[in-house]
């Protein structure tokens, strides 16, 4: 009867891919927030633009000031987003790198565990030559 494959490394190849997997979530999660941060840059970007284009109704210079300063405001803030949006593509593209190092480890290891099947199915297959080839003489002198 043959024996049944195992794996040694087999520990090993769960805790890469388990760490792959945690490497893919956390890209996930850092994908997430640049993508909500561009929603808002956007959003204020529009809001800008209506300010732009709706003057205030009031000609009171005071007025007038706070809707300056409060455009100024909007076009500050926008500045911010962008800065913090930079900086989200930035660990973005270190986690990505991450999960691409990652995911090398673990081909790594599934690699490795296709030879060793490999080698454990030659070792198999001349076993099984080997019994038929005794019983194919046995057979034959058996019969002589």
């Amino acid at each position: 009867m043959a024996k049944k494959f195992i794996f040694n490394l087999d520990t090993i190849h769960k805790l890469r891919t388990h760490k792959a997997d945690l490497a893919k979530e956390a890209l996930n999660q850092v994908a997430f927030l640049r993508h909500n941060k561009e929603n808002e840059i956007e959003n204020q970007q529009e809001y800008h633009k209506s300010l732009n284009t709706n003057s205030p109704k009031s000609t009171k210079v005071a007025d007038l000031q706070a809707y300056q300063h409060h455009k100024s405001y909007v076009v500050e803030e926008i500045k911010r987003l962008e800065y913090e949006k930079h900086q989200l593509m930035e660990i973005e593209e270190f986690k990505r790198k991450e999960l691409t190092d990652a995911q090398k480890q673990e081909k790594i290891i599934d690699k490795l565990k296709e030879k060793k099947f490999a080698e454990y199915k030659n070792i198999i297959d001349k076993e099984e030559s080997m019994i038929l080839d005794e019983i194919g003489i046995n057979i034959y002198l058996k019969n002589q």
